[in-house]
């Protein structure tokens, strides 16, 4: 009887260590305890095979449980869909049409992410900067996420521009409408028309909406760079991006430097830095995938 006992025991301690996940825990239980009488029923009735018996049973109610809790991860993982990524290296760009037949360009130094099973969760959560063209779906709707805004489209084309290093988001619009929030919910919904640019400036939190001309903002699709008063810290990183160069800047005063002008796809960085460095507040030198910047 002691044996008996000391057996049970030992079961009860097997058992209790077997972790299992929510979502199988009450289907999982039922099993255990199935299992576990009919090994003690074994036990009593082989006294002399019951160490065999307790380990082969416990080993059948693991087996059962993992097979019945892999099945319902897998499950989940399958309906909800797996993590899509999508990455542009410095230098380059890239198009692709979403399986929603959205198209999608994403520009240098810039990464989407996006659920497998778009069609049904038609959120994107953004690095960088990309230009969308949205297929309509109102029962779908279509939502970028990037740094603190989130843009709720409603079938449109538009541009979001949200690099690490600038100091304002942007996001812009060509066609349709958009809704911009900010994350916190701290500000209402602003909705955008055709021709007008939201700018949110990330340290002070503030929300600007203005009147543009669009071309320049997407002019980065033809290959062109365009700078609207941007530092010079921004400025070395679009161009860094572009020219897949290393900029060192030598000075912090460098940075607060601010310049606006427009390039065409053709202008090698060699001429721009020339054009930017003509009022000669700066001067730089260019050795092999470096660019070193210097005070006057």
């Amino acid at each position: 009887m002691k044996e008996i006992m000391k057996n049970t025991e030992e079961e009860s301690r097997f058992t209790k260590r077997i972790q299992i996940s929510s979502s199988v825990e009450s289907v999982a239980e039922e099993l255990k305890e199935d299992i576990r009488s009919r090994v003690i029923h074994k036990i009593k009735g082989a006294r002399r095979h019951s160490i065999f018996v307790k380990l082969i049973s416990v080993a059948a109610v693991v087996a059962v449980l993992v097979s019945v809790g892999a099945f319902f991860y897998l499950h989940d993982i399958n309906s909800s869909g797996d993590l899509v990524r999508v990455e542009v290296m410095n230098g380059e760009t890239k198009e692709l049409i979403l399986p929603d037949k959205s198209k999608v360009i994403l520009n240098a130094g810039s990464a989407i992410e996006y659920n497998s099973a778009f069609c049904k969760n038609r959120n994107i959560n953004l690095s960088g900067e990309a230009y969308f063209e949205v297929t309509h779906d109102s029962d779908h709707p279509f939502i970028v996420t990037c740094e603190a805004l989130k843009v709720c489209v409603y079938g449109t084309k538009f541009n979001v521009q949200s690099y690490n290093e600038s100091l304002n988001t942007a996001v812009t619009l060509l066609e349709g409408q958009v809704g911009v929030r900010d994350l916190a919910n701290k500000m209402e919904e602003t909705v955008l028309v055709p021709g007008e640019q939201l700018l949110f400036n990330k340290e002070n939190n503030k929300f600007l909406k203005r009147q543009i001309e669009t071309d320049p903002y997407t002019s980065w699709l033809k290959g062109e760079i365009y700078f609207e008063k941007n530092n010079f810290n921004e400025i070395a990183a679009i161009l860094g991006r572009h020219f897949k160069k290393e900029f060192v800047i030598a000075s912090n005063n460098l940075k607060k430097i601010t310049f606006t002008g427009q390039f065409k796809s053709t202008d090698s960085l060699e001429e721009i830095l020339h054009i930017i460095s003509w009022d000669n507040r700066i001067r730089y030198n260019i050795k092999n995938d470096s660019v070193f910047v210097y005070e006057k």
